[in-house]
């Protein structure tokens, strides 16, 4: 019974067959020891079934617990396992410690974020051992009320180094709601701190000359004006335009532009003081904040126009870039404040208004704010919307000087553009002129001259009219598309192209010669004239002069009117033996007589 019961039906099957025949057998008998029997051997029969049966029970229950036990064993050891991994293969730090403060266990992860030993981190003591109180008091939070929290620049016991990490700190709670242990998890914040100062970077630098851009001078100028209601400290603000920058651009390419304006960066920051800043506004506008000048108002300019003039000629030294000599200048406008000016943007406002005005006055130079120069810059901005307005509805007029031979014949003629405002009556072109190169205009300007003079030669036979000159724009001659201009408006009006004389300056010529022979080459393969305007009062280089396809040069007035001069005859001489030797026309600006 005890062998087969783990199988109760076994047992069974074994313990009736052994039993009832006897059982049988005594009650067959009929006699009252065999009836007693009989009874004897049912509740035997009954008896042991029964124990087998509960026996059978025992053993399965048994079997089943071990086999159950071993399962549990198997996936504790499993889970254990997978704990463990994912411990230690966690992505953040993570930290045991007891309710001691007392570090337990930590993972690979908190290892690489401190730079330390396990052996060195295991048993230290976080509400002692540490050198940062915020982080202490975080564990002792933890432990006494359930959550600690840290984040900050944190410096390693184990690597000396700093971190910046943010940790969270939670106690671990038993049956009873006691807080028996702690838990911590460290993030190393470094590369988020990292991108958090790119963005940082982006918002409040330029990119192209790493100086601060508008936005981060505006928070300066603001925390300037603040400190000179504090201290009565006074500043400047310093507007710098490059002049002749957009010439570099056009005819150099933006790289070299680009390149000059990284040197005009070091530059500014190398004359910096600490606590000033220079900013990159937009193209070659830059702005210097000085603060910590002098209360009294004679004193603060004396000084402030002392940083400027350092200014202006340390940015005026030649530079060397690619090979090349470029000889780029500022103009800058200065503005005192608080005086005059409501908050940041009004001083920025009154600093350009003073760079603009000493645009106007030659370029290359200081001009201090007054209010008076707010109307001369209304002034010229209406005029300049007068000027685009008077472009478009064609109320520009061209008026036309004859050149004339030594016999007095007519050879040709020079268009001369002309502008009568509605109200201010005429306008002179050297007033509208160099307005229309600063805003852009003289492209268009230029453009409506020669549709203009394209016009008139169409209307008039060589006869009448051999030849017509007009003045390009060194901006206007370097627009890409200007050949393909000149190239539109001569077949459009169908004229022969040797009737239009193309009167270039020698400024076109200084930085980039090559790429001018290049541009020149198409134009005389279209047809047109080329001569070069004012010569002898620019560089007058001789060496260009053999590279250049030209037709003519033309005298400077200034040479004509002074013939009685032997020097100036004696430059008028020079010229025209050189044009003679070089088979070009010449033609002199005046009405004095050349004789040969």
């Amino acid at each position: 019974m005890a062998t087969l019961s783990s199988v109760w039906g076994v047992a069974a099957l074994f313990l009736i067959p052994a039993i009832l025949p006897l059982l049988l057998q005594y009650l067959f008998m009929g006699t009252p020891v065999s009836l007693f029997l009989s009874i004897m051997m049912t509740l035997f029969l009954a008896l042991t079934l029964v124990v087998s049966r509960r026996l059978s029970l025992l053993i399965t229950d048994n079997v089943r617990l071990r086999v159950e036990g071993s399962e549990r064993e198997s996936i504790l050891r499993e889970s254990r396992s997978r704990y463990r991994s994912i411990f230690h293969s966690a992505p953040l730090g993570i930290l045991h410690f007891n309710g001691d403060g007392r570090v337990l266990d930590c993972n690979d992860k908190f290892l690489d974020i401190i730079g330390g030993r396990r052996g060195g981190v295991i048993g230290l003591d976080l509400c002692r051992d540490l050198a940062d109180d915020n982080v202490m008091n975080a564990v002792t939070s933890a432990l006494r009320e359930g959550s600690g929290y840290y984040e900050g620049d944190y410096v390693s016991l184990h690597s000396g180094r700093m971190i910046p990490l943010r940790g969270f700190f939670n106690g671990i709670r038993d049956g009873n709601g006691e807080i028996t242990s702690g838990v911590a998890v460290i993030e190393d914040f470094t590369e988020r701190k990292r991108a958090e100062e790119t963005i940082h970077h982006q918002a409040y630098y330029d990119p192209l000359t790493n100086l601060p851009n508008r936005r981060f001078l505006l928070d300066r100028l603001g925390t300037a004006y603040r400190a000179y209601q504090q201290s009565g400290e006074r500043g400047v603000v310093l507007f710098l335009d490059l002049d002749r920058f957009k010439a570099v651009n056009d005819t150099l390419g933006h790289a070299m532009g680009d390149r000059l304006l990284r040197e005009v960066a070091q530059r500014l920051t190398g004359l910096l003081r600490q606590g000033d800043v220079a900013a990159r506004l937009s193209g070659d506008e830059f702005v210097v904040l000085v603060t910590g000048l002098p209360a009294c108002v004679d004193r603060a300019n004396q000084a402030a126009m002392a940083l400027a003039r350092r200014f202006l000629n340390a940015l005026s030294t030649p530079y060397e870039l690619a090979g090349r000599t470029l000889r780029v200048t500022p103009s800058i406008g200065m503005a005192l404040f608080p005086e005059g000016s409501k908050d940041a943007d009004d001083l920025l406002k009154h600093a350009d208004t003073a760079m603009y005005q000493a645009k106007t006055q030659g370029r290359s130079r200081v001009c201090c704010y007054q209010p008076s120069m707010q109307l001369e810059v209304e002034r010229r901005l209406a005029l300049e919307s007068d000027l685009r307005r008077a472009i478009e509805q064609n109320r520009l007029s061209l008026h036309y000087q004859p050149q004339v031979d030594a016999e007095g014949g007519i050879v040709g003629v020079e268009a001369l553009l002309r502008w009568n405002h509605e109200t201010r009556g005429g306008v002179s072109p050297a007033e509208f002129i160099p307005l229309a190169e600063e805003s852009g205009l003289i492209i268009e300007l230029g453009e409506w001259v020669l549709r203009e003079a394209c016009q008139c030669l169409q209307r008039l036979d060589a006869d009448r009219l051999p030849r017509l000159s007009i003045n390009v724009s060194p901006r206007h001659f370097s627009e890409p598309d200007f050949v393909a201009c000149i190239e539109r408006a001569v077949s459009g009006a169908r004229i022969a192209p040797e009737r239009l004389m193309l009167e270039l300056t020698e400024g076109v010529l200084i930085d980039h010669l090559q790429d001018a022979v290049n541009k020149m080459q198409e134009l005389k393969r279209i047809g047109v004239g080329l001569a070069i305007d004012d010569f002898g009062v620019g560089y007058s280089s001789l060496s260009y002069l053999r590279r250049l396809p030209l037709d003519e040069l033309k005298i400077d007035r200034s040479f004509v009117q002074d013939l009685d001069d032997t020097n100036d005859a004696a430059i008028v001489q020079t010229i025209i033996a050189i044009s003679q030797h070089l088979a070009l026309d010449v033609v002199a600006e005046g009405w004095k007589r050349i004789s040969n």
